[in-house]
């Protein structure tokens, strides 16, 4: 057999292999498609190779993926805050001072101001709700649900934040011998006197928070009778304190 001298055999170099000229062969077709998302793909695959690029795509769809379920840590929200403006005032209608709010989960302060108003940055929403923490006599108070207005340029509660329990509270309760028959009288605490109603409920404002004394007296044709019950009690500082008597009557003694 003949060995013809006019062809030449070349060695080709180890590392081209099939898969390599086929990429090789895409690659240029994605580069010279005009399509331009296709000529990007084609350029990063030259530049960087199919398992890097494939390999970063992979990493942002992960990422994206997590993304829609949580947000992404250090992310900074875009959404448009306002600074609202407000006040606060107690059951007398007089200024809170001295106070913390929490707008959702949010918070600020402390605020001291004379005047008991507030100027705060926060989402733009159409309704708040507030959660107010006095300082002074650590009362708290909550606030659902309330409108704002723009006026003259900026964003404000339509109205105070009102009744803020500073050092005033409520008792109230039911006035009854021992079986179950409403005392008619009158309910006597710090210095303020109610009547008690006919079904033997009472109730009184505006009282100084702390440890005082409530005293049931019986009614006489000048006004105040003998005192028919007397105890030392605490009013309660988040709220109502609730307070049911139950008088032992002797026969004979007017109910």
């Amino acid at each position: 057999m003949q060995i013809r001298d006019d062809i030449k055999l070349v060695d080709l170099p180890r590392n081209i292999t099939k898969a390599q000229g086929l990429k090789k062969s895409f690659v240029q077709y994605l580069i010279e498609s005009e399509i331009r998302p296709l000529i990007f793909v084609g350029k990063t695959l030259q530049y960087f190779g199919t398992k890097v690029v494939i390999s970063f795509f992979f990493g942002v769809l992960i990422l994206y993926g997590y993304a829609l379920f949580k947000p992404l840590p250090y992310a900074t929200s875009h959404a448009k805050t306002i600074l609202l403006h407000g006040k606060v005032i107690n059951g007398e209608e007089k200024p809170l001072t001295d106070f913390v709010i929490g707008v959702l989960e949010s918070k600020h302060g402390p605020i001291k101001r004379e005047d008991g108003s507030f100027s705060i940055e926060v989402p733009l929403k159409s309704k708040y709700s507030f959660i107010i923490w006095d300082n002074k006599n650590e009362t708290y108070s909550l606030y659902g649900d309330l409108d704002i207005k723009f006026e003259n340029g900026k964003y404000s509660l339509v109205e105070p934040l009102p009744d803020f329990p500073t050092d005033l509270g409520l008792i109230e309760g039911m006035v009854k011998n021992q079986d179950g028959i409403p005392i008619q009288g009158y309910i006597e605490v710090k210095g303020q006197v109610a009547p008690i109603k006919p079904n033997g409920y009472f109730s009184i404002r505006n009282i100084q928070i702390g440890k005082t004394t409530i005293r049931v007296r019986e009614r006489s044709d000048d006004g105040l009778g003998a005192v028919l019950y007397e105890e030392d009690i605490d009013i309660d500082l988040h709220g109502t304190t609730p307070k049911d008597i139950t008088i032992k009557i002797q026969e004979g003694a007017n109910e």
